[in-house]
């Protein structure tokens, strides 16, 4: 054995950063694995190897190390980002031994990331239509997870065709798919009948996104959906659902941002296992309200409720019998009040009625006593908070930009409130009572009561003028003294005090 091995073996002449991967080399097979785990892929593949032949050969066998690749393609155009030169022939190269990598392992790969795929790296590649597809077709029989960012060259709808291709696919996610889009180009997808969770993301925002034809139905036979989530589809894009969606029994998370339904179908009481209904409207003048059927309270799974951005100036009947419902949302509607006769939320933990023209709690509101969050910002009119009930559990409360004058007085019942946001009530003094009110909360972590300067403008476009005042006799200031009461009252816990906007924060 030669002297610098016997040196090596016992550990006595190497330099610290000879011995730091001397005791990097003495753990498991298992550790090595979970710390290569943490290194991008573009690492994995070309760096780990060339390291000594203990690493090359531990990557070089299956082994979890490759289950889940995320191919980051910008790293292969961008000399800077992997510290190499940016000559073409060079990433040509660079990208050949990824796919020959993957011809190799494919047996191995279960879940594929792939981000980034610009057109200048389309262009230079020469890929087809549907290339993402044609570039792993070694993987067609193998993956199972394939999650697709920032593809839009060779990501359009026509190519969603060649996904089918993946006939043991379990989830899709497909972030940036440029539209316009058709359904029969989403019904591609319904002959991957192994899908448990499908999310597709439409590139960019507006009505020349629409998803034409209507909601795309080849989907309900997939019977084993868990998870539906589709995005910015556009105004009008769909005008009902079809009764076959009684397919969907696993169906668990429903969600359908900034569409334009009319009803949903009696067949929705068939999902049993429904936990999220979320289907967002867009606030849009004549939109109307999305009609609920009566069926809907055979739901009894149901714990998330989300029906943001319609037309609603009051509550369907059907939502007042969801006793077991634990989120409610409906934001940005209309809603002056909420019907009287709303006394069985005994399990609602969220709600959510921000911008909706809110002039007083609702009495449905008050008998809810296992409310955790309650959000009721950008109500102009909304000046007052009753006492009952619902301030016992309640840890979040968000009272921004309505009309409050005053800390209101019964909040000295929320012994459990940690959260609290009041800022931009334009007309709000922080007064002596106030104060006392607030150091006597057990449980508060945050308030935040900024109020601009100058003017505040509500989501409604209102503008309130005040004058400037004092220092001394400005609610700032009495605020400011109620922080320094708080430390001295309570020096063991760190109060959040915001007091200016983002520009002049001060947190104590």
């Amino acid at each position: 054995m030669s002297e610098s091995k016997k040196s090596r073996g016992e550990g006595s002449e190497l330099s610290s950063g000879q011995d730091a991967v001397y005791n990097v080399n003495k753990l498991s097979r298992e550790l090595l694995i979970r710390v290569f785990g943490w290194l991008p892929f573009h690492q994995r593949h070309e760096t780990i190897p060339l390291v000594c032949r203990k690493w090359a050969e531990l990557t070089s066998v299956p082994c979890p190390l490759w289950e889940h690749p995320c191919i980051d393609l910008q790293l292969y155009i961008d000399g800077h980002a992997v510290g190499t030169s940016t000559d073409q022939q060079k990433v040509v190269v660079r990208w050949a031994n990824v796919l020959q990598w993957f011809s190799v392992r494919a047996s191995w790969v279960h879940s594929v990331e792939i981000r980034n795929f610009s057109e200048d790296f389309a262009v230079q590649h020469d890929c087809p239509p549907g290339g993402l597809a044609s570039l792993f077709g070694t993987l067609w029989d193998y993956l199972e997870n394939l999650y697709i960012s920032n593809c839009a060259p060779v990501m359009r709808a026509d190519d969603l065709v060649h996904l089918t291709c993946f006939s043991k696919l379990v989830r899709l996610n497909i972030d940036s798919l440029r539209g316009p889009v058709e359904a029969r180009q989403i019904n591609h997808l319904g002959r991957l009948t192994n899908l448990q969770e499908l999310r597709i993301l439409f590139a960019g925002h507006g009505l020349e996104q629409n998803l034409l034809g209507g909601f795309p139905d080849h989907l309900t036979a997939l019977r084993k959906l868990r998870e539906l989530e589709m995005t910015s589809v556009g105004p009008g894009a769909f005008v009902s659902m079809p009764n076959s969606i009684s397919n969907w029994q696993e169906l668990r998370d429903l969600q359908l941002y900034r569409c334009g339904f009319e009803k949903l179908p009696e067949s929705i009481s068939a999902l049993s296992k429904l936990d999220t209904l979320l289907i967002e409207g867009f606030s849009t003048p004549g939109l109307g309200s999305i009609e609920l059927p009566d069926s809907m309270s055979k739901l009894t799974l149901l714990r998330r409720l989300i029906l943001s951005g319609w037309c609603y100036s009051t509550l369907p009947g059907v939502v007042g019998r969801l006793s077991h419902i634990q989120e409610l949302d409906f934001s940005f509607n209309p809603l002056p009040s909420l019907p009287s006769d709303f006394q069985c939320w005994h399990n609602l933990e969220v709600l959510k009625l921000n911008c909706c023209e809110l002039q007083k709690l609702p009495e449905a509101v008050r008998s809810c006593s296992r409310l955790i969050q309650l959000d009721v910002a950008a109500n102009d009119d909304l000046d007052a908070l009753p006492t009952g009930p619902y301030l016992a559990n309640l840890k979040d409360l968000d009272l921004s930009r309505c009309d409050f004058h005053r800390i209101p007085s019964p909040l000295c019942g929320a012994t459990n409130l940690e959260r609290l946001d009041m800022s931009y009530n334009t007309c709000m003094e922080v007064d002596a009572e106030g104060r006392l009110l607030l150091l006597n909360l057990p449980a508060l972590k945050q308030i935040n009561i900024t109020k601009d300067r100058l003017h505040a403008v509500g989501l409604r476009g209102r503008r309130s003028e005040f004058k400037p005042t004092p220092w001394t006799d400005c609610s700032m200031y009495n605020l400011f003294l109620l922080s320094k009461e708080l430390q001295a009252h309570r020096p063991a816990r760190m109060i959040d005090v915001r007091l200016f906007d983002e520009q002049e924060d001060l947190a104590v």
